[in-house]
């Protein structure tokens, strides 16, 4: 699995929908990812917003919030990919 596909959490970017509406490029799956991240976050969420490549991918969409993690941030700060190669996790 490539560094872009696991989050530095953990999370394997593959299983959201946000993730795979770049891979696929069907605008019929982005406008329904649409719709249901208008029904989770409780505010309108166009077409145009939809679409990670995840943390440490080159594309992040306002409702990603892997450029402000505090995870990702550590990680990156340590040159590790995810923690479970920090001799600081449990």
């Amino acid at each position: 699995m490539r560094r872009a596909e696991v989050g530095p959490c953990g999370n394997i970017c593959g299983g959201c929908p946000d993730f795979r509406v770049l891979k696929k490029g069907d605008d019929a799956f982005r406008r329904q990812v649409a719709a249901n991240l208008t029904q989770e976050v409780g505010r309108p969420v166009s077409p145009e917003e939809v679409g990670c490549e995840g943390c440490w991918g080159g594309i992040h969409n306002a409702l990603a919030a892997s450029l402000e993690c505090r995870i990702r941030q550590c990680a990156d700060g340590k040159g590790f990919a995810t923690c479970a190669e920090c001799g600081d996790f449990p």
